[in-house]
């Protein structure tokens, strides 16, 4: 693919979502949420949907390499438009993220927002979402992802206001979009 990859990633309610919709607003990239995707899926009542409904009855977890089919159709209908993509929420550890380099490519960036679990248990509460991963481990989870990628990856604190966490994350968005191509954060 011959467009800026970015991978927005985080403990639940890290900002995730928040943050690759502005991205996307501001760059015109276009946001990808796999969770959304399956959604639409299962909403429509698709046989793929079908399958992912009864996966989340019986409490399983939907494997990304059954989503990236969603995500490689969705790019598909913007081929001919795409400024960019984001990538919301996924990879959520290095199996996913070697799925994701292979099937849609390699990130440009990476942008990991760090929360403690005292404001992931507070943002939980408010938003009404339960049995999702700790703090402690989408660390564990992610933490090959973070030292794989380690030139390639932007770690913002998370706990900060919306717009302060954009702010950081648009300095290392000009740069990348203005020169299009992999651009070097750390080490």
């Amino acid at each position: 693919m011959n467009i800026p990859v970015v991978w927005v990633i985080g403990a639940p309610c890290s900002g995730k979502g928040t943050q690759s919709e502005k991205i996307a607003g501001k760059y015109g990239f276009k946001h990808i949420d796999p969770t959304f995707l399956v959604d639409i899926e299962i909403d429509t009542h698709t046989a793929a949907g079908k399958k992912f409904q009864q996966m989340r009855l019986t409490g399983q977890e939907i494997p990304l390499e059954e989503m990236v089919p969603l995500i490689e159709k969705e790019l598909m209908g913007n081929r001919g438009g795409l400024k960019g993509l984001v990538i919301d929420g996924y990879p959520t550890n290095f199996d996913e993220a070697e799925i994701l380099e292979h099937r849609i490519g390699t990130p440009d960036l990476i942008v990991a927002l760090d929360v403690q679990e005292d404001i992931t248990s507070r943002r939980t509460s408010r938003a009404g979402s339960v049995g999702r991963a700790s703090v402690a481990e989408h660390r564990a989870s992610t933490q090959p992802i973070l030292t794989n990628y380690a030139l390639i990856t932007l770690q913002v604190n998370g706990e900060e206001e919306p717009d302060q966490v954009f702010e950081v994350i648009s300095e290392h968005m000009d740069n990348l979009v203005k020169n299009r191509k992999q651009i070097k954060i750390g080490r």
